[in-house]
Formats: C-alpha cells, sequence, structure tokens
C-alpha cells in the first residue's frame, strides 16, 4: 500500500510570554485539540525530542502548536531542530487534525494542583498556609488561600513569581492567576 502525499506545511514560530514556551502558528495543514500535552508515538520527529528530553511538552489547540523547552535546554540552541521536527510531524499528519472548535482547554485540576505544590507549597507550608486550585477561567487560574496565605501580604508576590510561570509552562494558555473566595 502506498503511503500517503505528506501535506504542504505552512506555519511560522512566534514567542510567547513564558521564555521557555514557542508557539507554532500553523495554517496549513489544519490542527486542533483543547490545548492540553499530546501523547506523540516515539517514531515521530516531536515524540523523539521529549523522548530525549530536549522538549517538555507539546499543546496542541486549534490553530496552534506550543512547544516547552525541556529543562536545562534553552531555545537558542533547539528552534532549528524542533522548527524542522513539527514540520515532519506536520507534514505527516502525526499531530491532532483540525476540527476542534478551539474553546478552552480541558484543564486536569489536580495536575495543576501538582504544578502549583511543586512551585509554592513547600514555602506556603513553611508558614502555615496553602494555595488551593480552584479552576481555570478563560486564561486566569483561580486559586483559593488557605491557613496563614488567606490575608497575607505577600500572597501576590507569592502567586506572580512562583505560581503564574509555574502554571504557564504546564498550561501556556494562563495569564494571570486571581484568588477566588
Amino acid at each position: 500500500m502506498p503511503s500517503p502525499e505528506p501535506r504542504h506545511v505552512v506555519a511560522h514560530v512566534e514567542r510567547t510570554a513564558d521564555p521557555a514556551v514557542l508557539r507554532w502558528v500553523v495554517h496549513e495543514p489544519q490542527v486542533g485539540g483543547d490545548g492540553t500535552a499530546v501523547a506523540l508515538e516515539e517514531a515521530s520527529a516531536l515524540g523523539r525530542l521529549l523522548g530525549d528530553g530536549l522538549l517538555a511538552s507539546v499543546h496542541v489547540r486549534r490553530g496552534e502548536v506550543r512547544a516547552q523547552a525541556g529543562a536545562g535546554h534553552e531555545w537558542a540552541g533547539l528552534v532549528d531542530v524542533v522548527d524542522a521536527a513539527m514540520r515532519a510531524d506536520l507534514a505527516a499528519g502525526a499531530l491532532p487534525a483540525g476540527g476542534s472548535d478551539g474553546g478552552p482547554a480541558q484543564v486536569d485540576i489536580e495536575e495543576l494542583q501538582r504544578v502549583v505544590n511543586r512551585a509554592a507549597g513547600s514555602l506556603t507550608e513553611l508558614h502555615g498556609g496553602r494555595v488551593e486550585v480552584v479552576g481555570v477561567e478563560g486564561a486566569v487560574l483561580q486559586v483559593r488561600m488557605h491557613g496563614t496565605c488567606d490575608g497575607c501580604s505577600f500572597t501576590g508576590a507569592t502567586l506572580e513569581r512562583l505560581v503564574l510561570p509555574a502554571a504557564r509552562r504546564a498550561l501556556p494558555e494562563v495569564a494571570a492567576v486571581e484568588v477566588v473566595r
């Protein structure tokens, strides 16, 4: 059986607010997804980069693919390799096809809670408090502060310096963190 024709790829890469994440805007072929990390076949070009630790994650949404550099790797040395892998996987149809409505990503609250705990849990627990992930509304991570963190004057700094960058790495769409009651 002949292998399918490779798809024509029209895409360009952009920076994001998070220096560890780059965004490929994909015009052709159509891609889609809910923004969660995609499981890629190890045989795919991006799958190999994930397996080698050069990439930490790949997220697909309608019209875009976001990739996070692996720990200890910087985009200056990765962008050409990842761009080539991205184009190869797009041409081969290795990424989810379009058709998603581009709506909000399905968010794994438990995973976001683990991310927040790794980023700020030891600090907040040391002071007798805790940050609870409530949900994501649009591009806003909603959290509830417990114990001594509730009403603490350093809450804003903790959220801005520790929680927000970690949340963005896990879910690139997050643009802000808000405390809810």
